[in-house]
């Protein structure tokens, strides 16, 4: 039986290089699906950064955490982002990863995609900005708020565009 250090590097490995037989067998041999190497970065923050949708799937599934930042304060979402990977990055998304987590050059991911002219990835991002309230046709106030009894008027935070934010920063990797 394998050791919990060797799962781990199995874990990471299988997501890095997109081997789904190695993240199975790690996940069967009950490897913490959330577990860093000596950089903090997990399987997810590999399988995202090299396109392995398939992997990331099974492990957020498997209970990976979306908003895990490595040393240098990336999140999984931060490498896709950076790689362009549109299917992971939807995937993430759906999954609550934040577009607006900064990493230790004060980066989001948005500003990871937009360093490497990555616009198609700012749009499935911005995709996900769009507020989705169902309304009250009577009176146009979102059900939720209603029930909440908070203000109708009350203004979203973060309801600009995340295509509107202007950052000069180079990316970090």
């Amino acid at each position: 039986m394998a050791s919990a250090e060797e799962l781990v590097e199995l874990l990471i490995d299988g997501a890095r290089y997109g081997d789904l037989d190695d993240v199975h067998k790690a996940l069967e041999g009950k490897v913490d699906v959330n577990a860093a190497d000596e950089w903090g970065k997990t399987a997810l923050h590999m399988a995202s950064a090299n396109g392995h949708a398939d992997i990331v799937k099974i492990l957020i599934d498997a209970g990976a955490n979306v908003g895990t930042a490595n040393d240098s304060g990336n999140t999984a979402l931060h490498w896709a982002c950076l790689m362009g990977q549109e299917e992971v990055v939807r995937l993430l998304m759906e999954a609550g990863a934040s577009a607006f987590a900064l990493n230790k050059m004060y980066n989001t991911p948005v500003d990871e995609a937009l360093s490497r002219g990555h616009q198609h990835i700012v749009d499935v991002i911005n995709s996900f900005s769009a507020p989705s309230k169902e309304v009250d046709e009577a009176d146009d106030v979102p059900d939720d708020a209603e029930e909440a009894g908070e203000d109708a008027d009350m203004e979203l935070e973060g309801s600009r565009s995340i295509a509107e934010q202007q950052h000069t920063d180079a990316p970090s990797q």
